[in-house]
């Protein structure tokens, strides 16, 4: 069991309880001090929402994405299964409208899967990004896809 105390913003208090012991240490923390050590940890999904918001850099849009998030050939269901997302932080190259989905919108993005590596397109529901932000992502710099 590991408990955290911190003094405050700038030092940090480790009391450690080990299966052997190294000194001697206080199980409780000093007043002014708060435990965080009952404290539920974070999803690795808030975590990497906060660490990585959606934005448009470099012409790309980066944004957190839903694991295994599925990649199709085009931006549509029944044009087939192509690859799928491995990462929760990822980039799309541009976008285009086309069939509705589970977000209520018909917002696609273009990307590279991470399972073989192929280009096809996912839903936008299964990115992390505003309904504002689907409604219209070439207000934000990103680049609507053009086909042959």
């Amino acid at each position: 069991m590991t408990k955290i105390c911190i003094k405050n913003h700038r030092n940090l208090l480790l009391s450690l309880a080990l299966p052997f012991t190294l000194a001697v240490a206080s199980s409780a923390c000093v007043a002014g001090e708060e435990d965080l050590s009952a404290k539920p940890e974070p999803t690795a999904e808030a975590e990497s929402a906060v660490a990585h918001p959606c934005g448009v850099r470099n012409g790309k849009l980066w944004c957190t994405n839903k694991y295994k998030a599925p990649i199709y050939w085009g931006p549509e269901y029944q044009s087939g299964w192509r690859d799928e997302l491995w990462t929760t932080y990822s980039w799309f190259d541009c976008y285009t409208f086309s069939d509705l989905h589970e977000g209520g919108n018909t917002t696609w993005y273009h990307t590279t899967g991470d399972k073989h590596g192929l280009e096809g397109f996912t839903a936008a529901v299964n990115l992390s990004t505003s309904s504002a932000f689907d409604a219209d992502p070439g207000a934000q710099g990103l680049r609507e896809c053009t086909f042959p």
